[in-house]
């Protein structure tokens, strides 16, 4: 995500998407949106770049049937690190690793798969994770299906903006 993308909630604050930061300003310029959070980036006059907004007309959800597995959204998911050694890296260096694999009836799913780095994919081979003698480094963890909320707070989180829903919520 850059500076430049901009969070969606709806009327009733449930997180809608992100939308590109001219779309949105737009939105804002033209009452159908409102925003929540401002960036330091001036557009026009003392009108700043939204980080994050709210639209002020209930509209289709996006998410009503979940988040999408795709790698994106997978490596959002595990927070761009490596569940076998727990390293941080850029989306370059990671890879889609399927924990029964494929060849043997792994299939493309939030419970399938993990994100990994090239030299544990490569060490853990055509295996499964038990058989190469691997474990996932955070201890506890399980491949699962994200809720909206939860992949929402991550992306919040990894752009530092995880005061967001607390200030909205007004939590502490």
């Amino acid at each position: 995500m850059t500076s430049r993308t901009v969070y969606v909630f709806d009327i009733g604050f449930q997180f809608l998407g992100t939308i590109d930061w001219r779309r949105a300003a737009w939105l804002v310029a033209s009452n159908r949106a409102e925003s929540l959070v401002d960036s330091d980036i001036p557009l026009r006059g003392d009108f700043l770049l939204p980080k994050v907004i709210r639209l002020l007309k209930a509209i289709r959800r996006m998410y009503r049937h979940g988040v999408t597995w795709n790698r994106r959204n997978l490596f959002v998911r595990d927070e761009y690190n490596c569940v076998y050694c727990g390293k941080n890296f850029p989306v370059s260096e990671l890879t889609i690793d399927h924990v029964l694999p494929k060849s043997r009836g792994g299939v493309n799913s939030w419970e399938q798969t993990v994100s990994a780095c090239k030299p544990c994919n490569n060490r853990k081979d055509n295996r499964t994770p038990h058989e190469a003698g691997m474990s996932f480094h955070q201890h506890g963890f399980r491949p699962h299906a994200p809720t909206v909320m939860e992949f929402f707070l991550t992306l919040l989180r990894q752009e530092g903006l995880d005061g967001v829903v607390k200030e909205l919520l007004g939590l502490p």
